[in-house]
């Protein structure tokens, strides 16, 4: 089990032998300030939410085994998205506004920052190439002068091989 630590919330994460993880719940409700049972029974009515959730046997905290209602960490977002802002405690409202932006800042860096990091990758490569180029007309250059400077050495070594002396060159 891991412990993923957002905001002041320690949060277990279990990770299966399919290396699936899962994400308890109750921890994340008690750092939100929403009421678990409520919250429980809001998943087992949500039509995508009451086929992903599950009761695994967690020991959290140090304390004994007991069973914990988990969420796969993929629908951790969906369901937090899920919870009505407008319908939780008022004290329960700036932390689960926190965790609801949290959730938009992680779809988007999903979404986006894949893109991101594209366009940066396409830049960087667009510049080495430019570079690379540029170092080829150069080389290009360097071939031709290269190849102009062979000439007249061996221009230089045949008539220096010419056995008849020359007396104009």
């Amino acid at each position: 089990m891991e412990i993923v630590k957002f905001q002041d919330a320690k949060i277990p994460c279990i990770v299966q032998e399919d290396k699936k993880i899962y994400v308890v719940i109750k921890p994340i409700c008690d750092a939100i300030g929403v009421n678990h049972e409520s919250t429980i029974r809001s998943l087992k009515n949500h039509p995508v939410l009451r086929a992903e959730h599950t009761v695994l046997c967690v020991q959290v905290d140090g304390k004994q085994r007991r069973e914990y209602t988990v969420l796969p960490i993929q629908f951790i977002s969906g369901w937090l998205f899920s919870i009505n802002i407008n319908k939780v405690k008022q004290d329960a409202k700036p932390k689960l506004f926190v965790y609801q932006r949290k959730c938009f800042d992680v779809l988007n860096d999903h979404f986006f920052g894949n893109l991101r990091r594209q366009l940066e990758w396409n830049e960087q490569e667009i510049l080495l190439l430019n570079e690379m180029n540029e170092l080829n007309e150069k080389k290009n250059e360097f071939n031709n002068i290269l190849r102009d400077k062979k000439r007249v050495l061996d221009k230089l070594r045949q008539n220096r091989l010419i056995k008849q002396p020359m007396l104009f060159p």
